[in-house]
């Protein structure tokens, strides 16, 4: 219906096929994304600067694909081109700048570089806390990557402590009979 009504070279359809990039990622068909990631990318190119939060977008795209092949090189590559991107264009304290610090994080959490993934978990727990407070999942998550972290290294107190800090927000939010 958009390439009908718009043609092909409009910022609505390269919208819509980052959508599709996105669930052909999650798919694990990941040509077809960066296809339409590419495609994305090219009909941006011709409407915006390249420090327009969409080309972040474009670039968390790529950063997943390589994350999903396990090239984490290349996905710390592209995920650090969208939270320049993201500083620059929406700032530190908005949504998709947590999003890139944390796929960062997860990143090196998989390439076992624990003291990089801890810079990052940091402060994806510093920007949640003050865009969502104490009481949000994505504060519970950052609590929890943390505690993840110090497991992995043997610090086994501190990772307690973050797990409980973790488990307590779940509680408060989903009650004590919660999957979570």
């Amino acid at each position: 219906l958009l390439l009908s009504y718009f043609g092909e070279m409009h910022p609505a359809v390269a919208t819509s096929y980052i959508g599709l990039a996105d669930l052909y990622a999650s798919g694990r068909q990941f040509d077809l994304a960066i296809q339409y990631y590419l495609r994305a990318q090219s009909i941006y190119e011709q409407f915006f600067k390249p420090q327009d939060p969409r080309f972040g977008d474009v670039y968390l795209g790529f950063g997943d694909v390589y994350k999903g092949e396990a090239e984490y090189e290349k996905a710390i590559e592209n995920y650090q081109k969208a939270l320049d991107i993201y500083m620059n264009s929406v700032g530190k304290e908005h949504q998709n700048t947590v999003k890139a610090n944390l796929e960062i994080g997860n990143s090196y959490m998989y390439e076992e570089e624990v003291l990089k993934s801890l810079e990052y978990y940091n402060k994806v727990l510093e920007i949640n806390y003050m865009l969502v407070g104490e009481l949000h999942t994505n504060t519970s998550g950052a609590y929890n990557n943390l505690g993840g972290v110090y497991y992995f290294i043997g610090n086994y107190a501190l990772a307690l402590n973050y797990y409980e800090r973790a488990l307590a927000i779940d509680k408060a939010i989903y009650g004590n009979d919660h999957p979570n």
